[in-house]
């Protein structure tokens, strides 16, 4: 169990390493979507959360989603019913999808929501809300059909 930790550890620094030596979006982009793609991840982003009172959507700083279910999720402002967003509003701690409450009788856009990320192979998730002092909030979030959380 230590050495898997050791591991795990070694695996996050040499990431974090990468990642500082990049300067290019597009290398950038493609180092985090192999990093994740080990984790059965295949969809992510880096975003922005809507302000309350403000802008309503998100803005995407690094993304990994598929070009066509950004499209779908801007043109139809699903970031309005998304269980996913509304938790990191409500949360600080990260938590996988199946965490995010919502009821589908009671709230059957956020399950349409759902459904159709399930579309696009995006059926269990991750995310980490980050909450700022002076009020920032983004997320860090990854999807995928079966994710493999190390244990």
């Amino acid at each position: 169990m230590a050495e898997a930790m050791l591991d795990i550890s070694r695996a996050a620094f040499d990431f974090v390493n990468d990642i500082e030596r990049l300067s290019d979006q597009r290398l950038l982009t493609d180092r985090f979507g192999r990093e994740l793609d080990g984790y059965g991840y295949h969809a992510w982003m880096i975003a922005s959360l809507p302000n309350p009172g403000g802008r309503t959507g998100s803005v995407a700083m690094l993304s990994g989603w598929q070009e066509s279910w950004t499209e779908l999720y801007r043109r139809h402002n699903l970031i309005r019913n998304d269980p996913m967003v509304a938790h990191c509003f409500r949360s600080t701690a990260p938590f996988e999808w199946r965490e995010a409450p919502y009821d589908p009788l009671a709230n059957p856009k956020a399950k349409e929501v759902m459904d159709r990320a399930s579309d696009f192979r995006m059926r269990e998730g991750f995310c980490v809300p980050v909450h700022t002092s002076d009020g920032y909030e983004a997320v860090i979030t990854m999807a995928g059909e079966r994710v493999e959380f190390a244990g």
